[in-house]
């Protein structure tokens, strides 16, 4: 734009080139940028150049994730996306997909975006859902279907010493590795046997890593899952992380125990092995009773409480039943009055002898 001409004089009386420079000249990313004139000259006209601006304004592209499903307790599928016609060809929009953290059969997680890394972008996001579905079993008639030679093979490839009940456990993949025909490689080196937890609060047990190995390739990646016998779900309150291999949780105050549980592990190369043990949940114990003093005048129900509370113990050695029969006279104390009550005498049962 020209201002200040003079006699109806035009642009046409200028000489030179116009030419500009600033960092406008390259700008290709999203931005504001300088735009500054030069190189026209005049004999009649002294030119001054007002600098201005260029504006990259973000190019709008609407993102929409895909859905996604996955058996409960395997490894998550790669969260992916789809985009509009928005984005310009080569170019890459660096978007990272994320979903809400559980890992509950029969539920669905909605996945978000996390994270963006090209600015020359404005996105519209569309989000989804990963779904955690139950496993699918194979049932006891699949089982029985099964070859001889199949079966027998339980002894000769990674699965050794796999019973049909855990057989009965696993998904048809992993049947499929269970029949194949190859050597023992992935195996259950350590046992967890039985793990006993109390009621009285929350707890934490993680498997340990060495628990199974790949004899042929000990770095293989091992991923772990977790269900019941017959491929039942875990009680609500009992949480298996398969990323940290922990099981954690707060058993109900009135639970009392065992639950088996069939831990499977498959490594990259299709190997699985299998291991049950149980998590075993007792009561919390009552408090004991405390010892109370007893004072100088001890009377018979004080020795009749004492009868009980021994009783009691003595029960709890012997499990009941009459091996002892005690009379409440052999725990009577003859204790002599002082002749100042002032200091508190302790009450000691006497000796009692088997009747």
């Amino acid at each position: 734009i020209y201002t200040g001409f003079v006699n109806h004089e035009t642009a046409e009386k200028l000489t030179g080139a116009l030419t500009y420079t600033g960092t406008s000249q390259s700008a290709v990313n999203a931005g504001s940028y300088t735009i500054t004139p030069s190189g026209l000259r005049s004999s009649n006209y002294d030119i001054s150049y007002v600098s201005s601006t260029l504006t990259v304004k973000q190019r709008p592209v609407t993102v929409t994730a895909e859905a996604k499903t996955k058996v409960v307790g395997s490894v998550d599928p790669a969260l992916t996306y789809k985009t509009n016609s928005g984005l310009v060809s080569g170019d890459s929009l660096g978007v990272e997909l994320t979903r809400t953290a559980g890992e509950v059969a029969n539920k669905t997680y909605p996945i978000t975006l996390a994270s963006s890394g090209n600015a020359n972008y404005t996105i519209t996001y569309v989000g989804h859902t990963l779904a955690i579905t139950q496993p699918t079993a194979v049932t006891a008639a699949q089982v029985n279907t099964l070859p001889t030679a199949q079966i027998n093979s339980l002894s000769t490839t990674q699965l050794s010493g796999l019973t049909i009940d855990q057989v009965r456990g696993l998904t048809t993949t992993q049947v499929k590795a269970l029949t194949a025909d190859h050597s023992a490689s992935l195996v259950a080196q350590k046992t967890l046997g039985e793990i006993s937890i109390s009621t009285d609060g929350p707890f934490s047990f993680t498997v340990p890593s060495d628990t199974f190995v790949n004899k042929t390739s000990p770095n293989t990646k091992i991923t772990l899952s977790a269900n019941p016998p017959s491929n039942v779900l875990l009680p609500s309150w009992l949480i298996f992380n398969q990323q940290t291999g922990t099981f954690s949780g707060t058993p109900p105050s009135g639970f009392s125990g065992s639950i088996t549980i069939n831990l499977t592990a498959q490594d990259s190369q299709g190997s699985v092995a299998v291991q049950s043990f149980k998590i075993s949940v007792v009561k919390k114990s009552a408090p004991a009773p405390s010892n109370a003093n007893i004072g100088s005048t001890v009377d018979r129900s004080a020795s009749s409480q004492a009868v009980g509370l021994l009783s009691d113990r003595i029960s709890q050695v012997v499990g009941g039943g009459t091996l002892f029969n005690i009379s409440p006279s052999q725990l009577t104390p003859s204790v002599p009055a002082p002749s100042v009550p002032t200091a508190p005498v302790i009450f000691v049962p006497p000796p009692f002898q088997l009747q």
